[in-house]
């Protein structure tokens, strides 16, 4: 008698409806196991990407601990190269590793690991130029006038002045 009433039909197949609904969401919903798969892929094709980069980098011998920081740091600042920003590219030295032929600073030499690029910390390491001084640069120096002695003499005078006053 309850099954024959028209409302009765449409809860029991709302009920059913919903119930298949549910039943597909919960079979089928591997939205986050497949976005968490893509982002490891991408991080691995970035990982591979960078590693290539930096390759011949570390491939030539003639260049210094310094020298590759910098030549690392010209590659990484391409602003066409994304996904630099949480980039740490760290070397990590064996403790029988003779680390004397790499350093350029005599602190850095007992560290067990050198950063060679930190994407969060990008001090800017503007070009040296060197200028040299023209030969008449003593020449040409600021010279102390007369007026300028004067005034310090009497200046030291007032400030005496004022303190056998206190």
């Amino acid at each position: 008698m309850f099954f024959r009433g028209i409302l009765a039909k449409i809860l029991t197949l709302l009920f059913l409806f919903n119930i298949a609904i549910w039943a597909f969401i919960f079979f089928t919903d591997d939205a986050s196991l497949v976005e968490i798969g893509h982002k490891r892929d991408q991080l691995y094709q970035r990982s591979i990407l960078y590693s290539k980069l930096v390759e011949p980098v570390f491939e030539n011998n003639d260049l210094s601990r310094f020298s590759r920081k910098l030549a690392i740091r010209e590659i990484f600042s391409d602003p066409l190269l994304i996904g630099t920003d949480y980039v740490v590219l760290t070397k990590v030295n064996a403790p029988e590793e003779s680390d004397v032929e790499y350093t350029y600073n005599a602190l850095e030499e007992n560290d067990g690991e050198y950063t060679y690029f930190d994407g969060q910390n990008r001090e800017a390491t503007p070009s040296v130029t060197m200028t040299y001084l023209p030969d008449d640069a003593a020449k040409n120096s600021y010279q102390n006038p007369d007026g300028l002695i004067l005034l310090k003499h009497f200046l030291y005078f007032i400030k005496a002045s004022l303190i056998l006053r206190l």
